[in-house]
């Protein structure tokens, strides 16, 4: 491999989980609602009495096999250590840099919730570009891209409203960020991918 693109490659995987990790972040302290995955997790985590970061390697493993099935390869397993990384970054933009910030006003909550949302969209595409293993959450939609050839924003949108489904029936944290979220999310993550495609193979 060309040691130009991998260095380059890398730097979109970690630009990509820094702006997932604060977009993350963001979203708990606009309290509106957690995103339909997290809402998902965190209900399944309640209903079986699991801790939340157990719930989610749960998840996040199940996601992986059923993948793997789709695509008739091994299992993507290298995911989970960015699943792991991911949870690294976010506690540290929750507890180092935003410990115990929660938004009370009305331009504080609804500011949180938009860049938060804004956030997590470009870390998508970047991580995406960058070619690296994907977070588990994110293979689902890479799947029903590559294998259905359905466009990526409304991949991620078929994916976040099955979340916000299973998230209703485990009683998850749903708001009215969640609802924005799980709509916004794919659509912006449509627009912005062509153009970190570009920035990849410049």
């Amino acid at each position: 491999m060309n040691n130009k693109l991998f260095v380059k490659q890398v730097i979109f995987y970690l630009i990509g989980m820094i702006f997932i990790g604060f977009g993350v972040t963001a979203i708990f302290i606009s309290q509106l609602g957690a995103g339909a995955f997290d809402a998902f997790v965190s209900g399944l985590a309640g209903k079986l009495n699991l801790t939340v970061g157990f719930s989610m390697n749960v998840i996040a493993i199940t996601f992986l096999l059923l993948a793997a099935i789709a695509e008739r390869k091994i299992p993507r397993f290298l995911s989970l250590i960015t699943s792991i990384v991911l949870g690294l970054i976010i506690d540290f933009w929750m507890i180092i840099v935003f410990p115990d910030v929660i938004a009370t006003s009305f331009l504080g909550q609804w500011g949180s919730l938009l860049l938060g949302g804004f956030a997590i969209a470009v870390g998508v595409t970047f991580m995406i570009s960058s070619k690296m293993p994907l977070n588990p959450t994110d293979v689902p939609m890479i799947i029903l891209t590559e294998q259905f050839n359905i466009p990526i924003g409304r991949a991620k949108l078929l994916f976040d409203f099955t979340m916000l489904v299973l998230a209703f029936l485990v009683s998850g944290p749903i708001g009215i960020g969640t609802i924005i979220i799980t709509l916004a999310l794919g659509p912006i993550i449509g627009i912005l991918s062509p153009y970190t495609e570009r920035l990849m193979t410049r």
